[in-house]
């Protein structure tokens, strides 16, 4: 079942809870959105809240909620290749890795590619970003952060420098 833990016991009738699912976009690295809004709405127990960066997005997906279209087979395979694709290399920012030694702020060097795709390269070169990649750069490999990570994901820090280079 692709349903997270959480919304599949919301969904008995004596639970008596709901979700509220932020992120369904996972900070624009997911670019369907009528896969991000439909799974949402899909669960009567769930609250989406879906960000959006621009007057285009929005109106894409409110044209999807007032379309009310099921999740098809085909919609349900393309959900589970994407959380098979993100489930142990997309950070979800709760900075559980954190502190680490050598003051790399890890959550904002794993989210690379999404700064550049929402905000150019080029503002990734100054500032306290450029510091930050610096110092990632400079990473000692410890695995402080691989062992704090709740999602298990690689937190190898250098793994995004590439497109910043």
């Amino acid at each position: 079942s692709i349903r997270a833990p959480a919304a599949a016991s919301c969904g008995r009738p004596a639970s008596n809870c709901a979700i509220i699912a932020m992120m369904s976009f996972s900070g624009g690295e997911i670019d369907r959105a009528d896969l991000a809004v439909r799974y949402g709405l899909a669960e009567s127990q769930v609250l989406l809240i879906p960000g959006v960066e621009s007057s285009e997005l929005f109106d894409e997906n409110w044209r999807i909620f007032e379309e009310d279209l099921p999740l098809s087979a085909k919609d349900l395979d393309d959900i589970a290749a994407l959380q098979r694709k993100y489930q142990h290399s997309f950070c979800r920012r709760c900075d559980y890795c954190q502190p680490c030694p050598e003051g790399i702020y890890i959550q904002t060097v794993l989210g690379l590619s999404q700064l550049i795709k929402r905000t150019g390269a080029e503002n990734l070169r100054k500032g306290h970003l450029a510091a930050n990649i610096e110092k990632a750069r400079h990473c000692t490999q410890c695995m402080d952060c691989v062992e704090r990570c709740p999602y298990q994901l690689g937190g190898d820090p250098n793994s995004d420098l590439n497109s910043t280079s």
